[in-house]
């Protein structure tokens, strides 16, 4: 049995880490970076100015083409697609289609609290999200984190109640993807022996 999971969650949360993890622990998954994917779809591979400047409308009809190609390209294999259920830039939340997340089998929402998720994006020096508004304060872009997770978590409640699909919350802990990569892979042994688990919204 094939399976294809989507994890999803806010940027900076941590979720290409986790599914490194996850693939390290178990070889047998190939993971796929949902953004990087899709700009190679769009032919401007690596060009995060021209993603960025591109319609939310062309992504997002582009996106659901680029996933049914990866679905078909890896079927013969397990897979977890990085993805998100919302984007943001300068502060502002950007919706996106969650349509195209019915071909999974199951989602899985990558949280974590606000102070450290703010925590590691200014850690990481390598790439330039823009996510807060311009000089805003160190309390301002935490405000601005919380409300971005609170719509996350309810976005994919609602994905997942629309396609019926099996979840999975994980809490991404600082100095716990571990602990985290193994929880997932539990849920993966149990959803391959028919056992869906309802998730916590703790």
């Amino acid at each position: 049995m094939h399976l294809h999971y989507c994890f999803v969650g806010v940027n900076g949360i941590g979720k290409s880490a986790l599914v490194r993890k996850v693939c390290e622990l178990n070889p047998a998954f190939q993971p796929i970076s949902g953004s990087k994917e899709l700009m190679s779809w769009l032919k401007i591979p690596g060009d995060r100015i021209a993603f960025r400047a591109m319609s939310q409308e062309k992504k997002s009809a582009e996106w659901s083409k680029c996933l049914e190609e990866i679905h078909r390209r890896y079927r013969e294999h397990n897979l977890i697609v990085d993805a998100h259920v919302l984007n943001m830039v300068r502060g502002k939340v950007i919706n996106l289609e969650t349509h195209p997340l019915a071909g999974f089998d199951a989602l899985v929402l990558v949280d974590a609290t606000a102070e450290q998720v703010v925590r590691r994006i200014h850690a990481d020096k390598e790439r330039s999200r823009d996510l807060f508004p311009e000089r805003a304060s160190v309390s301002e872009e935490l405000e601005v984190m919380r409300s971005y997770l609170r719509q996350t978590k309810e976005k994919f409640k609602a994905a997942i109640a629309e396609h019926n699909l099996p979840a999975l919350v994980l809490t991404n802990s600082d100095g716990s993807v571990d602990l985290v990569a193994q929880q997932f892979l539990e849920f993966d042994a149990k959803l391959r022996k028919g056992i869906v688990t309802i998730p916590s919204y703790d």
